[in-house]
């Protein structure tokens, strides 16, 4: 009766067993999933981040591209101006002479 009652137990462990495996296994297919879904994110971060650098430096040469070019017309409106052409017209009047020079302005 021993033999017996060992072998059902025996059985009984060995189906325990084999239902935790299952389990185990179906958990390491989901984990397999997870990780390479996790993978392929992580893949397209990495080209947004990339994306955004590059878009970035583009930015950053657009606007110091827009800044020298207002700078340059800021310069050459200001030549145009009356103020401008005031002080033009007094340093001809005085020949470049200045304070330096030893002349009085």
């Amino acid at each position: 009766m021993d033999k017996i009652e060992s072998s059902k137990l025996i059985r009984l462990r060995l189906k325990s067993a084999e239902s935790l495996l299952k389990s185990l296994r179906e958990n390491i297919k989901e984990l397999e999933e997870r990780l390479s879904l996790a993978l392929v994110h992580n893949r397209e971060l990495e080209d947004l981040i990339q994306k955004i650098s590059l878009s970035s430096e583009e930015l950053d040469k657009s606007i110091e591209s827009s800044i020298e070019e207002v700078s340059k017309e800021e310069f050459s409106e200001a030549l145009e101006t009356e103020e401008f052409k005031d002080i033009e017209s007094a340093e001809e009047f005085s020949g470049g002479a200045s304070e330096e020079d030893g002349f009085d302005i």
